[in-house]
């Protein structure tokens, strides 16, 4: 929050854009992230797993398409002499992190690893619906390239070869 009133405080000498970002995702992340220790599981047809009920939605974006958006947000940047200006970057369509997991299910292959929805609680505060305005960074020509599945396909398929798992 610090850095919001920062920029806001400097934007009327200099432009300041501030982004937003969704959950991204991408082949070679951290394992500790959900999704990649999701696929990881999955891939290593682990014997169950103890999720929430899933019913929360999110914005997965693949990460070739953040970099396009911070890419042309940098441009658009050099074209401005002042102002603050918010744009938030994610995926175009939510998906409920329950569906999200039974696609990663299906897109590894699994048919073993068992998947215990409702056996860990929600967080306190638990937001249940992302909600996001892309009409900002829609109108600068920014448009996602990489649909849901096409994005982990090539995620699962870098995290297969890259920890030696076959098919």
């Amino acid at each position: 929050m610090f850095f919001v009133e920062w920029l806001k405080f400097f934007s009327s000498s200099l432009p300041c854009i501030n982004v937003a970002l969704e959950i991204f995702y991408e082949p070679n992340d951290d394992s500790s992230k959900f999704c990649t220790k999701i696929i990881y599981d999955l891939l290593n047809k682990k014997s169950m797993l103890n999720l929430t009920l899933g019913e929360q939605e999110r914005s997965f974006i693949y990460v070739e398409d953040v970099a396009d958006a911070f890419m042309l947000l940098l441009e658009y940047g050099l074209t401005l002499s002042h102002g603050f200006y918010y744009f938030e970057v994610g995926s175009q369509q939510n998906i409920k992190l329950k569906d999200f997991v039974l696609l990663l299910k299906k897109l590894t292959n699994n048919t073993n690893t068992q998947l215990n929805f409702g056996a860990i609680n929600y967080r306190q505060h638990e937001i249940m619906k992302c909600s996001l305005n892309l009409d900002p960074l829609i109108k600068l020509g920014w448009k996602q390239k990489y649909n849901l599945v096409q994005g982990l396909t090539k995620t699962i398929s870098f995290e297969q070869a890259k920890h030696k798992i076959n098919k």
